[in-house]
């Protein structure tokens, strides 16, 4: 794959949901405080998400994947194996913490940000003699984009991560770009046990993309582009949130998130304007030309 262009790489921020788990490590010294006053990212993910899930809570209340937490919230993880399978322990920030399933600890102002995850293994005896292999770990980048419930895609991953496309990829896409603009470009990938990556599902799924925060904006429309064997197809977003997209696909590869602006005056992409509503120039008001004085 010939590397040309490099589109945005992600802030250091929680909005970027883009980025493994290392990488914000990196980009958020544990040794460096959160500034007085501010909210403090928790985030909370299973690692191999075809072996197992997690439960998580804020004082209590339970938050899918990310919370805004206050030194002296008190966060409880709970982990859920499935068959087959086991739990491998709970690590924050890269450090293990516990092989227990349940796990708390109090959010302090000493870390800028929270990185939860719980880890699992496939057991050996299902391997059929062969070394055990784990499922490639997976980083939160993998809950940028998940399966929809009921979407019916069950022990399967998605691992979603930005890359630079090649030249005829980026090619590709740019035949059905119209005038939509290229925002990223990713690989996303379907893994099964046994480290299994499937080129493609089989049935279309609904998938839920998470759109970078600094991506966002109103009246901004957003589509998906997969490039599969050079062929492009142009995935509609059938959510309404301008936080995501909800596409459906059965194919793994490459894909790029593309949007364009849609001015105020103008009706979301699908809603009609009601005939009678609309005015057109010979129907606009036309001022009364001034009388003509009658010649004598």
């Amino acid at each position: 794959m010939i590397h040309t262009r490099l589109f945005g790489f992600a802030q250091k921020s929680l909005s970027t949901l883009l980025i493994s788990a290392a990488a914000v490590l990196l980009l958020f010294p544990v040794s460096t405080k959160a500034e007085e006053g501010k909210s403090i990212p928790v985030i909370a993910y299973a690692e191999q998400e075809g072996m197992g899930n997690i439960t998580s809570y804020c004082n209590e209340v339970v938050f899918k994947d990310s919370t805004e937490a206050q030194p002296g919230d008190v966060i409880r993880v709970s982990a859920a194996y499935y068959p087959k399978c086991t739990f491998e322990g709970w690590y924050v920030n890269g450090t293990l913490k516990t092989l227990e399933k349940n796990y708390s600890f109090t959010v302090t102002a000493d870390a800028p940000m929270y990185i939860v995850s719980a880890k699992f293994r496939q057991n050996g005896e299902h391997l059929k003699g062969h070394a055990e292999l784990d499922i490639s770990q997976t980083s939160w980048a993998n809950r940028t984009c998940r399966f929809a419930e009921g979407s019916g895609a069950y022990n399967i991953s998605v691992t979603t991560a930005m890359a630079v496309q090649g030249e005829q990829c980026i090619a590709a896409f740019e035949t059905v770009l119209g005038d939509y603009k290229l925002a990223r470009t990713y690989n996303i990938t379907f893994t099964k046990y046994y480290n299994k990556n499937l080129e493609t599902l089989d049935t279309p799924a609904s998938l839920v993309f998470q759109i970078p925060q600094e991506l966002q904006a109103s009246g901004r429309i957003f589509r998906m582009i997969n490039v599969y064997k050079g062929q492009p197809t142009v995935l509609e977003d059938a959510d309404s949130s301008e936080a995501t997209i909800t596409f459906t696909s059965d194919k793994a590869g490459a894909y790029a998130l593309v949007y364009k602006d849609v001015p105020s005056s103008m009706p979301p992409e699908g809603v009609e304007i009601d005939p009678q509503m609309a005015v057109t120039p010979e129907a606009a008001a036309v001022p009364e030309a001034e009388a003509t004085p009658e010649i004598q």
